[in-house]
């Protein structure tokens, strides 16, 4: 990706199952996964001025997918607000061009299509016709500093309504991953209810080990509650914790450790395994204590799974192999080496070896 404003540019990166990006503060690693949201959003229907873009992925079905694309440098006045035009975009489904839009002319099949707003991508605006590629790729799960979702200060309605028939239709046997594949706009504390109504089983398997971290927990409490701006399906979702005790834990009084440690959980308990999940800084607002069940569920996934750390305690518990070493050479470019490449092979003292390395210092 190369950003022409702030004239940031990230070459290649690869990603395998599991991935933990290591640098020194400064590297890129949080510019990587700012570069994988910007991404995200654009094909949700965002826009951002002076991109140019290249993501290479597996869809859900396993098909290739390169999408390429660059908006202006200038940002305009639109009837549905400001935003940047998209001058370019390509999409190749196993190196078959699929969609084009260059040179004024807008292709989906080999179909001229008529003149859309180009201030969204075409990846928006085709997504019900390309549904695997879209959903494969707005589906992840990215956790940064600026995610309300897993904060517990989050408001969030819930309507009871949405998936009433679905729920009706499959009571008996609900089962909380293939609902949440099927439903992949749930948010972590939506997973969190429709598995305590229906999915009792999976419930206590995630509560239990929420409980093996925070040991003063006797039992998690999703409900919904009427306010103010509630209607008759729309109610407010909130977590509650009952502690041994006997006291009740509002959601707000929860800390933002074990707020963020459930969310996690709820993701990889209940989330589709499909979901790439993608974490800046891991180590942030999350205890010592909780560090090593939430890397060992990481670990074990199926999920496709980012994290970026600086933290010895969560480098040292993921094998080297997954290690990427960021760093940001002389130019301002971010580069990326993986880690088994460059350092001395064996396992002894390998964060000591990381930090002397060359590539981590950003010397080479």
């Amino acid at each position: 990706m190369r950003d022409l404003w702030s004239r940031i540019v990230i070459n290649d990166v690869h990603f395998s199952r599991l991935n933990v990006l290591v640098g020194v503060s400064g590297a890129g690693k949080t510019t990587i996964i700012s570069a994988l949201k910007t991404l995200v959003r654009i094909a949700e229907g965002d826009t951002a001025a002076g991109l140019e873009w290249r993501i290479r992925f597996l869809d859900d079905t396993g098909k290739k997918i390169t999408w390429t694309g660059k908006t202006s440098r200038k940002v305009e006045l639109t009837p549905t607000g400001i935003g940047s035009k998209i001058v370019e975009e390509k999409l190749l489904v196993d190196e078959e061009l699929i969609i084009n839009n260059s040179d004024n002319e807008v292709l989906f099949n080999g179909f001229r299509l008529p003149r859309l707003d180009d201030t969204k991508s075409l990846l928006f605006h085709l997504k019900n016709e390309i549904k695997d590629i879209h959903t494969s790729l707005t589906s992840s799960i990215i956790i940064d500093a600026d995610s309300p979702d897993f904060s517990p200060s989050n408001n969030q309605m819930i309507n009871r309504s949405t998936y009433s028939d679905k729920l009706n239709e499959h009571k008996k046997n609900f089962d909380i991953k293939k609902f949440s594949h099927q439903n992949r706009e749930l948010t972590c504390k939506e997973k969190i209810y429709y598995a305590y109504e229906y999915d009792k089983e999976a419930f206590i398997d995630f509560q239990e080990t929420y409980i093996s971290i925070f040991e003063q927990v006797k039992e998690i409490k999703p409900r919904v509650a009427r306010t103010m701006e509630s209607t008759d399906s729309q109610r407010l979702l909130v977590i509650e914790l009952e502690l041994n005790n006997g006291q009740r834990v509002g959601q707000r009084k929860i800390s933002s450790g074990m707020y963020k440690t459930m969310m996690i959980l709820a993701e990889l308990f209940f989330g589709s395994n499909k979901s790439p999940i993608i974490i800046d800084e891991i180590e942030n607002s999350l205890g010592v204590n909780c560090l090593p069940e939430i890397l060992s569920q990481l670990n074990d996934t199926e999920n496709q799974v980012i994290i970026t750390s600086h933290h010895p305690r969560v480098i040292n518990e993921i094998p080297v192999k997954f290690w990427n070493i960021v760093s940001r050479k002389k130019d301002g470019s971010v580069v990326t080496y993986p880690a088994s490449e460059v350092l001395p092979s064996g396992r002894h003292e390998a964060f000591i070896q990381l930090i002397n390395s060359p590539e981590f210092r950003g010397s080479r």
